[in-house]
């Protein structure tokens, strides 16, 4: 197999970024609360910044919404405000953002878990049923 040439000549680009990824990695594993904490502050700035975004987009375009999407705005101002007020409550409560968090993974992968069974014993039940 023969190599890429431009994998080739950027080679040091490659080994840039593992390096970055190997420093990042073994400060996440050291500063596991730090890590975390970095995250919820980036979320926070996120949601706080692309919500005000959807309600400047939606106020400015409220006087030009006409027919059917007359309503429309007003969907672009509630997801600005949802934004707005979830990135205040995690640069607030980071603490309980970071509860939240854990709460949101693990219910997700207890459900996932329970889905995939679910279908699991479907197909089964399915190969079963035609004799496979």
């Amino acid at each position: 197999m023969e190599a890429n040439p431009a994998l080739m000549q950027s080679w040091w680009v490659l080994g840039l970024r593992g390096l970055v990824a190997v420093l990042f990695g073994i400060f996440a594993l050291l500063m596991p609360g730090i890590t975390l904490l970095g995250l919820i502050a980036l979320f926070a700035v996120y949601a706080i910044l692309a919500g005000l975004v959807a309600i400047a987009g939606a106020l400015r375009h409220v006087g030009h919404a006409r027919g059917a999407r007359a309503a429309d705005w007003w969907l672009l101002l509630a997801l600005g405000i949802v934004g707005v007020v979830a990135g205040a409550i995690a640069a607030m409560r980071p603490l309980l953002t970071m509860l939240l968090l854990v709460m949101v993974i693990g219910i997700n992968a207890v459900l996932t878990g329970v889905l995939d069974l679910i279908a699991i014993a479907r197909v089964r039940e399915r190969r079963m049923a035609h004799g496979h």
